[in-house]
């Protein structure tokens, strides 16, 4: 069994982010001012790190597991996957709402803060749009394939250049006529006439940095 990561968000482990969120000046914060109020920006992320934290932690004890299907669709293993790039996609949607902590009440509030700052042109929400649309493309891509898609997750090993199995999955959908599957060409872009997949160990380091 893979040895687990395990996080710490305690205030006194704090990395910088949690840290200045901690330490921000009540009067740059405007969180229980808007119509629809919100919880400290420092909250909301220790609150959603923990939820992820706990999916990834499940997908990566799950990472070993033997691949298995039965007629009752049982797939901890492709559950976990899944689990885990919705809860991905929902902590990247919950960094809009810290920004909007830090935006005064303008107009008319909206549940979906990522609408509320477009509406209002935040400056911050840009420059964070600018700095993280690139890394965060691929779980968001996969995010919303999962839930508004036909999909599935497959899993595969490969071995290396040095022979070493290397195990990952895939995003399945439905490629071709007679209902045929395999790799979705959104997610999985081509690499010398083949369909590329994804290692756990590559997503793991991605998706956690």
């Amino acid at each position: 069994m893979k040895k687990l990561i395990m996080f710490d968000f305690s205030e006194k482990n704090a990395f910088p982010l949690l840290r200045n969120l901690l330490d921000a000046d009540s009067s740059r914060l405007f969180h229980e001012q808007h119509e629809i109020k919100q919880a400290h920006p420092a909250d909301i992320l220790t609150d959603k790190l923990l939820y992820l934290n706990v999916k990834f932690q499940t997908f990566w004890k799950n990472s070993s597991l033997e691949t298995q299907w039965d007629n009752s669709k049982n797939n901890p293993k492709g559950d976990s996957i899944s689990d885990y790039i919705l809860e991905l996609d929902s902590f990247y949607d919950s960094l809009f709402l810290i920004i909007k902590c830090f935006e005064p009440p303008r107009e008319q509030d909206n549940k979906d803060a990522t609408r509320w700052l477009k509406g209002i042109k935040s400056v911050r929400n840009q420059k964070f749009l600018d700095s993280t649309s690139q890394s965060q493309k691929l779980f968001r891509d996969m995010a919303n394939k999962l839930k508004h898609g036909h999909v599935s997750i497959s899993m595969l090993t490969i071995s290396n250049h040095k022979n070493i199995p290397v195990d990952g999955f895939y995003i399945q959908s439905i490629v071709g006529p007679n209902d045929q599957r395999g790799p979705d060409p959104d997610i999985h872009q081509l690499y010398r006439g083949a369909a590329t997949a994804i290692s756990y160990n590559h997503f793991a380091l991605h998706c956690t940095a």
